[in-house]
């Protein structure tokens, strides 16, 4: 089943095709697909996965064919996602600070976060951001202070580069020195750009946000992003801000159960994510719907931890079945069905998460998901 094989569908009937074994270092003796179904038929250990997003199943190029349109936002997502990720991990070289100057701007003889130019000089960045800005402001065009050369809008480059150096971090090892800092380097790329893009009010509104997923999604530091979220939740209350808008404040929310649950917290997260849960099922807003998936996993986990495996199976479920290809979606479940003593019921769901779970990032996710496999088969 380790032969790599695609299978191009005739254009323009669709652009997806078939791969039978896609190599991934996974040992058919470890991970069995006898625990998954075909995402079309249902008939049990399909041998064929999607090429495209590697994360669904078929026992053959029809059932593919007859499930694609189900399939195709889905696909497109996770197509995406796994470009992005290897684009970022090939990405050589960091970012230079400082080089000799100097900047015509500042007047310094050192160039700090240099930008060249397509006409060969360089500045400071913050330097030429501000610059730019001022342009802006008197509506006019800005050029290379130097020649008049032409300047790339580089609020625009700015975010581009703050989005990069988030792919950085999320393709570097949890915890590592390196995913730190890219983290921070995409922090203070946004925070540069915010400045230029918003008003004094939606500024500190904007980058508080946006400091608040990083250091929850990417620096794991729960208490930085407490204190954050409760800054920005303070601030809307008195009105000394402008609100986030409703779906970027649900999200604040969650993010702010999910750092209680990883301080320890876990009934006050578990307060949180019942709220929210509520809310989402009696105001049926579409907008929040796909955060059902984050609250049902921060419920099994808060479940687990606090020791109701009963109700942390019942949110786990529903988290796979909403997001089967999250890192870690099925992790929580597995060690439920474990403390419960359905060892059979755990091996079945770690398979799977090994199966499902962004395979194509032979991270730190995977190793983990096949050591919990492991330690189940020797349970």
């Amino acid at each position: 089943d380790n032969s790599k094989m695609a299978m191009a569908d005739p254009k323009p009937k669709s652009d997806f095709n078939l791969a039978e074994g896609v190599d991934l270092d996974i040992p058919e003796e470890v991970v069995s697909r006898e625990c998954i179904n075909c995402d079309a038929c249902g008939i049990a250990s399909p041998q064929k996965c999607c090429a495209r997003c590697l994360s669904f199943y078929y026992c053959s190029k029809e059932c593919q064919i007859t499930h694609w349109k189900e399939h195709k936002p889905t696909c497109t997502t996770l197509k995406k996602l796994r470009e992005n990720s290897e684009a970022a991990q090939c990405v050589s070289g960091k970012p230079t600070d400082v080089i000799e100057g100097p900047c015509v701007i500042c007047l310094e003889d050192r160039v700090t976060n240099p930008v060249t130019l397509g006409c060969g000089h360089v500045f400071c960045f913050q330097c030429l951001l501000v610059y730019q800005g001022h342009a802006r402001d008197s509506s006019h065009e800005a050029s290379c202070p130097y020649c008049r050369g032409e300047m790339p809008d580089l609020v625009e480059k700015s975010m581009e580069r703050g989005t990069l150096y988030i792919r950085r971090a999320q393709n570097s090892a949890e915890q590592s020195v390196e995913r730190k800092r890219y983290a921070e380097l995409a922090i203070a790329e946004y925070e540069a750009s915010f400045c230029q893009i918003y008003s004094d009010e939606d500024y500190n509104t904007q980058h508080l946000y946006a400091k608040a997923m990083i250091f929850a999604e990417f620096l794991d530091e729960p208490e930085a992003t407490l204190d954050i979220a409760d800054e920005i939740l303070l601030a809307c209350k008195r009105n000394q801000t402008r609100k986030l808008s409703e779906d970027n404040l649900f999200q604040l929310k969650v993010w702010r159960a999910d750092a209680y649950s990883k301080i320890g917290e876990c009934c006050k997260a578990s307060e949180i994510y019942a709220a929210l849960r509520k809310h989402i099922m009696s105001h049926k807003d579409p907008s929040t719907r796909p955060l059902i998936f984050e609250i049902a996993l921060g419920q099994c986990k808060c479940s687990f931890e606090l020791g109701d495996y009963d109700m942390a199976i019942e949110n786990g479920t529903i988290a796979v079945s909403r997001c089967r290809d999250f890192p870690g979606a099925h992790r929580y479940l597995a060690l439920a069905q474990k403390a419960i003593g359905d060892i059979d019921a755990a091996k079945r769901t770690m398979s799977r998460a090994i199966l499902y779970e962004q395979k194509w990032n032979d991270g730190v996710n995977l190793q983990q998901n096949k050591q919990i496999l492991r330690d189940l088969r020797n349970h």
